[in-house]
């Protein structure tokens, strides 16, 4: 009986180990591809939620890190989004940003939706929805 319980807590910590190891491979695949930078995402009354955003020439995308989802969990279009301000993380979200991030504040076809990074990162958000063509929503009022 005791050997069954050993075998049991032996396979589930080798699960658990291969499972941490699936979700760091694919972390450090998606942060490879080029264009991607660490964005945490927070809609209207919801948690901060930890991930990977990418941009392509008409959306930004995102990974959540703590998922084995292949694609992405959102999909935001370039015309659906618009820049409504910028500021420093409160201290009751320094758990989920990393020191120095920025939280630039959104809206996605009429909804709040803020995202955490980099300062760099955000410059190049803000760049890249500035550069939408003209007389397309989403250039950023900062």
């Amino acid at each position: 009986m005791l050997l069954d319980v050993a075998v049991a807590a032996a396979s589930g910590l080798v699960l658990l180990a291969l499972l941490l190891v699936a979700v760091a491979l694919r972390r450090r695949a998606l942060v490879k591809v080029p264009g991607s930078f660490e964005c945490a995402v927070r809609r209207r009354g919801r948690a901060w939620s930890v991930g990977i955003g990418r941009f392509d020439s008409h959306h930004v995308r995102w990974w959540s890190v703590l998922s084995l989802r292949p694609g992405p969990r959102s999909t935001w279009a370039r015309t659906d989004l618009e820049v409504v301000g910028r500021r420093s993380p409160g201290a009751e979200e320094g758990l989920a940003l990393q020191p120095g991030d920025v939280v630039v504040r959104c809206t996605h076809r009429g909804a709040c939706l803020e995202l955490g990074m980099s300062p760099d990162a955000a410059t190049g958000f803000t760049s890249w929805l500035e550069a939408a063509p003209p007389g397309a929503p989403g250039h950023p009022a900062l």
